[in-house]
């Protein structure tokens, strides 16, 4: 691979042509998944989702910016809108990523590959400037940050706000987040990271050497997780020693996935924490698990009765997560083997807050989830939420709603992996368009084969071959559909949004708490089917979603419990909950709120 520096100028100009437009063989073509390419003739070698284009380019028209210039120009190619995104550095040098529009503010990325070309590049004394760039590590350095899988990038926006949440109150601290990488599609998470890294320089993120997984014939994306993380021991063992030649390591936070991670926290006596970033109420019915185990030898899926758990609503065991149905399956017994492990943690940080689940959080802490065993320390600190700190880009949808009523769109957006078939998309479609309602409608493209989960990267749909023929004419007065991806937060805060159907995902289930949003609960996947009976019959937020044995949804339906959500008495009380939780949220992060609380009650375990 080639990376070149150009001069500036006419005669730079006429040089970067011939090196940028890259139609030779080592051109380079730089990867966030998801995306379409700029244009047909642009595609890259490795495949469709290959679509943003790094190049270091001669002087352009810019924007002055801190010690950066900057300059964007949108086109549209034979296919697809793109857009050129260039940054000129104190120095002079020069350098654009070409991408989809829809991606948002990546200034921090070329910050962050600028500052790569630097380290490797520029303080080599070989290098001489003006000749093509032969440097393993940039090479190396540079896919890592567009092509490494990470984790699911839930779980690590919750990791990063906790974080963040912590230096807000004790900024003489420093984070460090080890990252794993997971045989799947969980999304980019590179500009993410970058923006991050640069936002938050105390917040340091570390990715640990990818394992190998043996052969495995499982159809649980868990427990293809478990296995990676178990086998990640050695690594995370050799960065804690690393990290530790310079700082005082105090604790190590796990994802409650990487239970695997405590016996290296054991052996190099450092306190081990566990960060559970779903509600209580799950949390009460893993922390149970053990307890179910010992008391029957079937398995859930087999099971036609109510589950008794302290604090919970009875729940159907048919709504259990789908990975522990089987008891026989080995993502079960991965499960029950980090659940029976939760009582040798040091303390469990909760992204919830006690308002919003006070009976959960009092039969945890009353130590009426574990028998035989104690239960450790709860932290509610929640609701932790990423906030989109991009000010100057607003997102045609969110135009869109500053010209409808109040509370009159239903917003509807499955999580970063939910997938619909087409028969299921028309479905909905002819759900919304009979119900009469406004609609905001984040649509994904169907799958091609049985795939349930988008753990692949997934191309824009194409909207008229997915949809009923004419639907977004017939509703494009009162309906927007948007392509793959919205500004969920931005969306759910917005105060023309009246409704949201939601696979019932928790983060997603607390951005619309925190935005006083009713819910309409269409699980999907993983915890989902907990979480809309805790929101439906415990804490009244949401209204149920009715699907067949098989998962599939009617077009009545979707038009009944929408027309339900906006209209209905039921639909006003629960909206008027939403709104008072609204408060509560607000309230359990202030100064002497009860999360705020719960976070210098964590902190002061570790520090002791």
């Amino acid at each position: 691979m080639q990376h070149q520096s150009i001069p500036a100028g006419a005669d730079g100009f006429r040089q970067q042509r011939a090196h940028d437009v890259h139609l030779q063989p080592q051109r380079r073509l730089l990867a966030l998944p998801g995306m379409e390419p700029p244009a047909p003739h642009l595609e890259s070698p490795a495949g469709p989702q290959a679509h943003v284009r790094l190049a270091l380019l001669p002087q352009i028209p810019n924007r002055q910016d801190g010690p950066h210039q900057w300059g964007e120009r949108e086109s549209r190619g034979t296919a697809v809108a793109w857009t050129r995104i260039f940054m000129e550095s104190p120095s002079g040098i020069k350098l654009i990523l070409v991408t989809h529009p829809r991606t948002g503010d990546l200034r921090e990325s070329l910050k962050y590959i600028y500052n790569l070309y630097v380290e490797y590049v520029v303080k080599n004394p070989l290098y001489t400037p003006g000749t093509p760039i032969r440097c393993e590590l940039f090479n190396t350095t540079l896919d890592q940050y567009f092509y490494t899988p990470s984790p699911p990038i839930g779980h690590l926006i919750s990791m990063v706000e906790l974080g963040k949440f912590i230096l807000r109150y004790y900024p003489s601290l420093c984070i460090h987040i080890l990252i794993t990488t997971v045989p799947y599609n969980s999304g980019s998470t590179g500009p993410y990271i970058a923006t991050v890294s640069t936002t938050f320089p105390s917040i340091q993120f570390h990715h640990l050497p990818t394992v190998t997984l043996p052969f495995s014939t499982t159809t649980h994306h868990e427990t293809l997780t478990f296995e990676v993380l178990r086998l990640s021991n050695p690594h995370v063992h050799q960065a804690l020693l690393s990290i530790s030649k310079t700082y005082t390591v105090r604790s190590l936070v796990m994802d409650f996935f990487c239970t695997a991670a405590s016996t290296v926290a054991s052996e190099l006596n450092i306190p081990g924490y566990h960060f559970f970033t779903s509600g209580a109420g799950c949390l009460a019915s893993f922390l149970n698990l053990p307890t179910i185990h010992q008391n029957t030898t079937a398995s859930f899926k087999d099971l036609d009765i109510l589950l008794d758990i302290p604090g919970v609503p009875p729940l159907p065991a048919s709504d259990m997560p789908k990975p522990v149905l089987n008891r026989d399956d080995k993502s079960y017994q991965y499960f029950l083997d980090f659940t029976s492990r939760f009582p040798e943690s040091a303390g469990i940080v909760v992204n919830t807050f006690e308002a919003l689940e006070p009976r959960a959080v009092k039969a945890i802490t009353d130590g009426l989830c574990v028998r035989d065993n104690r239960t450790p320390p709860i932290y509610c600190i929640g609701p932790l939420i990423a906030e989109d700190n991009n000010k100057e880009e607003v997102h045609e949808c969110l135009t869109w709603l500053d010209l409808q009523p109040k509370q009159s769109v239903v917003f509807l957006c499955f999580g970063s992996l939910g997938l619909f078939s087409k028969e299921q998309l028309t479905e909905i479609a002819i759900g919304l368009e009979n119900s009469g309602q406004r609609f905001l409608w984040v649509v994904r493209n169907p799958p091609c084969n049985d795939q349930t989960l988008a753990i692949t990267a997934q191309p824009d749909p194409d909207l008229e071959s997915s949809l009923p023929q004419g639907f977004l004419d017939r509703t494009k007065e009162r309906g927007l559909v948007m392509k793959s991806w919205a500004p969920q937060v931005a969306v759910l805060s917005h105060e023309s949004v009246g409704g949201f159907v939601s696979h019932c995902g928790w983060n997603s289930v607390l951005e619309a708490v925190r935005g006083g949003v009713p819910i309409v609960a269409w699980p999907l996947y993983a915890e989902q089917r907990i979480n809309r009976v805790l929101l439906v019959e415990e804490m009244r937020l949401a209204l149920r979603m009715n699907e067949s044995e098989d998962g599939f949804v009617s077009a009545g339906e979707v038009e009944k419990r929408v027309r339900e959500s906006m209209e209905s008495e039921e639909g006003k009380a629960v909206r008027e909950r939403a709104i008072a939780m609204k408060g509560e949220a607000k309230a359990a992060l202030s100064e002497d709120g009860a999360s705020r609380v719960a976070l210098s009650k964590f902190v002061e375990s570790w520090k002791r």
